[in-house]
């Protein structure tokens, strides 16, 4: 195996052992009620209900907001096609509005639009805080639902994402933060709306034995393909075509409607108390790649509030060339949602309509900076990243 001595660094932590195979098995046949120290210091006031999806969570909400027949949904398109799915299996219609550069809501955008829409999803992308204040003073009279699925545990002037609108959506899917193989939690900050949804997910049924067995079998699997020698072999295989290609299809997980597996919900209280603990050091890699790296490139900051650095995201005009620089050196990147263009051009959306949207798609790099990395590894990065720069100057 030639060439393995360039080891792979992964983007992200897909952490599912062999110990939590067992353990999900023992899971599903166990009957009791979970309870979560971590959601009532992260949510004092709000009421938790654990769903299959965030994009599941998504969908309920919008139901209990009680909208007309076709409502619009403000919503960024840059953002995963699973949230426009479940905006369209809810009954609605995304109305799209421009972003920033720091991939969240444009504050002028939402401005010229607010009075077209009946709602509003606020994304937290890769976990750097949208402009809550802003957003809160210019549609103090819309539902509004926060999307944290990248966020868990980013503090908006000290004080915990998920808490600021009616109700907020978390993801413990593959590759997000913590990476459960699946599920999701839909806090609900207003009382109104939590009498609505807590009906609607009462009619819910619970998945079966075989679905909660190919969860854990899937959910290992993906951990395993993920892992440093199958991902060499991956990259060695199959062509950067097919690669940049796979994640093109459009995600619906906002038709399926069952509870959350039991083999994550009785894992959570464990799983969560070891994730607050690892989104500290996570937050030290992204400051440390930061300081490393500031100067040489462009990207996402924090500003004044403290995040979970999800991945630490370029804006690079040389994406592709730098993609294929630091894979060949054994770093994994992503490029993002790099299909969202297609994903919301498949729900309405119009050419031309968010122009800095359609400039950042193409350049969005997200380079590894998980909880899993060692000094070294840092190290590495941000020097193949300098040498890059020095060979391509900006």
């Amino acid at each position: 195996m030639e060439g393995f001595e360039k080891v792979i660094i992964p983007r992200f932590k897909y952490a599912y052992s062999l110990k939590d195979v067992f353990l999900g098995v023992k899971n599903v046949f166990r009957d009791e009620k979970v309870s979560v120290p971590v959601f009532q210091a992260l949510f004092p006031e709000a009421k938790i209900h654990l769903t299959e999806s965030a994009a599941s969570g998504i969908k309920y909400a919008l139901e209990g907001f009680g909208l007309k027949k076709n409502a619009r949904i403000g919503v960024q398109p840059y953002t995963c096609s699973s949230v426009l799915g479940a905006i369209a299996a809810a009954g609605f219609t995304p109305f799209f509005i421009d972003i920033n550069q720091n991939l969240s809501l444009n504050i002028e955008a939402l401005k010229s639009k607010v009075a077209e829409i009946d709602a509003l999803i606020v994304t937290h992308t890769f976990g750097f805080l949208a402009d809550i204040a802003e957003i809160k003073a210019i549609a103090p009279h819309l539902p509004v639902i926060e999307d944290c699925a990248h966020a868990l545990f980013s503090q908006y002037k000290h004080r915990f994402v998920g808490t600021f609108f009616d109700a907020a959506v978390f993801s413990f899917g593959n590759g997000k933060f913590p990476s459960l193989g699946g599920g999701g939690m839909l806090v609900v900050n207003n009382p109104a709306l939590n009498e609505r949804i807590r009906e609607r997910l009462s009619t819910l049924p619970r998945p079966t034995l075989w679905q909660e067995l190919k969860q854990i079998v899937k959910s290992y699997a993906k951990a395993v393909m993920y892992a440093p020698l199958p991902q060499w072999m991956m990259n060695k295989i199959l062509s950067e075509r097919y690669l940049n290609n796979r994640n093109k299809t459009i995600i619906s997980r906002g038709n399926q409607e069952f509870n959350i597996f039991k083999s994550i919900e009785l894992s959570l209280p464990t799983k969560l108390e070891e994730a607050q603990k690892n989104a500290v050091v996570q937050n030290e890699n992204g400051n440390y790649l930061a300081q490393m790296l500031r100067g040489k490139y462009e990207f996402l900051t924090p500003y004044q509030n403290k995040v979970n650095y999800f991945a630490f995201v370029l804006i690079e005009e040389e994406r592709n060339r730098l993609s294929r620089y630091l894979k060949e050196r054994g770093i994994m990147s992503g490029k993002h949602f790099q299909h969202a263009l297609a994903w919301a051009m498949a729900y309405g959306y119009a050419p031309g309509s968010c122009p800095v949207f359609e400039k950042q798609v193409n350049q969005v790099l997200t380079i590894p900076c998980n909880y899993g990395l060692s000094k070294r590894e840092l190290d590495q990065i941000t020097h193949c990243l300098l040498e890059f720069r020095k060979l391509n100057p900006q």
